[in-house]
């Protein structure tokens, strides 16, 4: 039984307004990054960070930080493109030109992914094969709930084998007979935290693994608050920030957790 903290350092942490390119804005990214790994390290917890290509190439101290310090530094693809706009030509040349660059941050070889906005479906083998031959281990873009698409809505909360070599590693989502609550991102900020705990001590009595995921910017609430943009984007990047770092440390002291290559060991 196990729990698996995660986190994406991602180019989200680049503020973009409407109409404005993200390198408008400054990069608000070392100070909650560095909050998130104190706070992982007080607490002996151990993380992996899905990390963007164009990340990993403008801010390599960081990346290097992240290894650094213990945790498993994975793949987000390059330049947060969804997966479905790439054939498997493509979305290879994608993946290896961000691993390149992962490693020539921190010298860590990815062997997890995850696609940006969870645009990777549960039944496109044609992508996970390129996954595996690529030497990958794991994936975890399947978030089974409703939102995330039919597709994911209809897939297994627990892990499972998608090709020999090649696991699923879901994100989080508390299952009640035919309801599912996610657990992760805006819904750990807008949940009360007991309804998260409630959650995930529920999942452990029923030997549940939950891969619960994060932002760095989730846990700034001085970033820019930007006019121009929709309510539920509003929601999406704001709701919460004010309580994030108590909850998220709240977490870390209530449960124990470890890196998703390490979890693979328990599958096997």
């Amino acid at each position: 039984m196990f729990q698996r903290a995660v986190s994406d350092a991602r180019r989200a942490c680049l503020w973009r307004g409407a109409g404005q390119g993200a390198r408008a804005f400054e990069s608000r990214c070392a100070e909650p990054l560095s909050w998130l790994l104190d706070v992982l390290e007080a607490r002996r917890q151990r993380a992996t960070f899905f990390c963007l290509g164009v990340f990993a190439e403008s801010h390599p101290r960081l990346i290097k930080q992240i290894a650094r310090r213990g945790h498993e530094v994975a793949c987000h693809g390059h330049e947060h493109r969804s997966v479905k706009e790439m054939d498997p030509g493509r979305f290879r040349d994608d993946v290896l030109r961000a691993s390149d660059a992962i490693v020539g941050a921190c010298g860590q070889v990815p062997v997890g992914y995850r696609a940006p906005g969870f645009s990777l479906g549960p039944g496109d083998r044609r992508h996970h094969e390129v996954l595996r031959d690529l030497g990958f281990r794991y994936d975890s873009s399947v978030f089974p709930v409703a939102l995330a698409g039919p597709d994911h809505a209809r897939a297994a909360r627990l892990p499972w084998g998608i090709c020999p070599g090649l696991w699923e590693l879901p994100v989080a989502v508390a299952g009640w007979g035919p309801v599912r609550l996610p657990l992760g991102g805006v819904f750990f900020r807008a949940l009360p935290y007991r309804a998260t705990a409630m959650a995930l001590s529920s999942m452990n009595k029923d030997k549940t693994p939950a891969m619960l995921y994060f932002h760095p910017w989730e846990f700034d609430d001085g970033q820019p608050r930007l006019a121009g943009i929709g309510p539920v984007d509003r929601v999406r990047q704001y709701w919460g920030l004010a309580a994030s770092r108590d909850k998220f440390a709240r977490l870390c002291a209530g449960f124990r957790f470890m890196a998703a290559v390490d979890a693979l060991d328990l599958l096997a």
